[in-house]
């Protein structure tokens, strides 16, 4: 639910078309993204890629690279200090909340380590909206080193005008909002399906582990009963100071 009411209040574009490679391991040709913005019906396209970073002292497995034409007609930044359209090849677009924990301010150098080495970045825009789709910190597009795509955000005037160009890339999955909401869900209800069958596992285990825990601490104390029952305590207040034990124990 929360993810849902945060794309239809966050993303402002008609289409999505994600390539479905939730780890950012694989991705769309860079060819895709060029045939859409030259075809009929495409109104704008704005690219998204993922890569592995240190960005200061944090390892971040999905550092964002976007596309700073036109990002901002797409996803709702809120209010934003500085300028997106110019990250160049040396600026970082960071959330407010996230710069702040940081003390880091517009034109605070910051050091960014790929694959082929450390390179250092700038602050150039601070944004307070929509950080779960854009990342916590992220690039222009010309400054990241990954080649692939992770998802295109498209403008259109419909759908038959993504698809037509789509339809020859098997890995591009075209969604609007409410089939991207159910993509969301259909991922989380994977995961919860996960946890729900891990706990019950463990709960299995915990109710074994008691019973088996609760009929040694009888068996093991068969003499220490039968002593308490020789010097007056009735069967009714063994059997309720067993089970308040079981009970204490159990809690």
């Amino acid at each position: 639910a929360s993810l849902a009411s945060g794309l239809k209040r966050d993303f402002k574009a008609d289409y999505m078309v994600d390539s479905e490679s939730f780890d950012g391991a694989g991705g769309l040709s860079a060819d895709l993204g060029a045939k859409l913005r030259s075809a009929p019906g495409i109104k704008a396209v704005t690219a998204n890629r993922v890569t592995t970073a240190k960005v200061g002292d944090e390892l971040m497995d999905d550092f964002n690279a976007w596309d700073t034409a036109n990002v901002s007609t797409m996803v709702d930044l809120g209010h934003v200090q500085g300028s997106i359209k110019d990250l160049g090849k040396d600026g970082l677009a960071v959330d407010a909340k996230y710069a702040k924990s940081y003390g880091w301010t517009l034109g605070t150098h910051v050091p960014v380590t790929y694959v082929d080495g450390k390179h250092d970045f700038v602050v150039k825009a601070i944004f307070d909206h929509s950080r779960q789709w854009t990342g916590r910190v992220w690039t222009a597009i010309e400054a990241s080193p990954a080649e692939l795509d992770y998802r295109l955000v498209v403008n259109a005037d419909s759908r038959a005008a993504v698809t037509r160009i789509t339809d020859a890339y098997p890995a591009a999955k075209v969604y609007d909002t409410d089939q991207l909401i159910s993509a969301l869900q259909k991922e989380i209800g994977k995961t919860l399906n996960l946890v729900y069958t891990l706990l019950a596992l463990a709960v299995g285990i915990a109710l074994l582990g008691i019973a088996n825990t609760l009929a040694l601490s009888v068996h093991e104390r068969t003499r220490e009963i039968g002593l308490l029952r020789a010097v007056g305590m009735s069967r009714r207040q063994v059997r309720s100071t067993i089970r308040w034990e079981s009970a204490l124990l159990a809690l």
